[in-house]
């Protein structure tokens, strides 16, 4: 992949791909689990839905609420269309990205998870994304694999 922070977003999927590799299978799914498992902080979400409400709504052709969100953010984390981890470039911890690919050609929304919370959700656009998250590794198939 190509893009992201240069050599640092290189770096990072390096170190993230060796810590991956060291990890067993029942290691892996223990922690795929646990992000899949993050929630909203509670006084996170109405400051989310008025950065992000608005494409949110263009994107899914409908109002998107509070309600609407955290729907959403369920069922992306339930059942992602792809999977994919990462350092995050700013505090070093270990992030999970979970992708729903949409009807419309490339369209994608992203839920983001560290540290047991959701951190953002968003939509964007499949290649672009990809372009830009030079430091990502995907982990979709292993997940799939594995049954997590």
């Amino acid at each position: 992949m190509a893009g992201g922070d240069g050599g640092g977003a290189e770096e990072r999927r390096r170190k993230r791909l060796e810590q991956l590799g060291a990890m067993s299978d029942a290691e892996l799914v223990a922690e795929i689990t646990a992000h899949r498992a993050s929630r909203w902080r509670a006084n996170r979400i109405r400051p989310h839905l008025r950065s992000h409400g608005e494409m949110l709504s263009e994107v899914l052709g409908r109002a998107v609420d509070e309600t609407v969100l955290l729907a959403l953010t369920h069922d992306i984390l339930a059942a992602p269309s792809a999977a994919f981890t990462a350092i995050d470039a700013l505090n070093g911890q270990i992030e999970y990205l979970f992708v729903r690919h949409l009807d419309q050609d490339d369209a994608i929304i992203v839920v983001v998870t560290r540290g047991g919370l959701v951190r953002t959700l968003y939509p964007s656009r499949w290649q672009r994304w990809l372009r830009l998250r030079a430091d990502l590794v995907e982990v979709s198939d292993r997940v799939r694999h594995l049954g997590s």
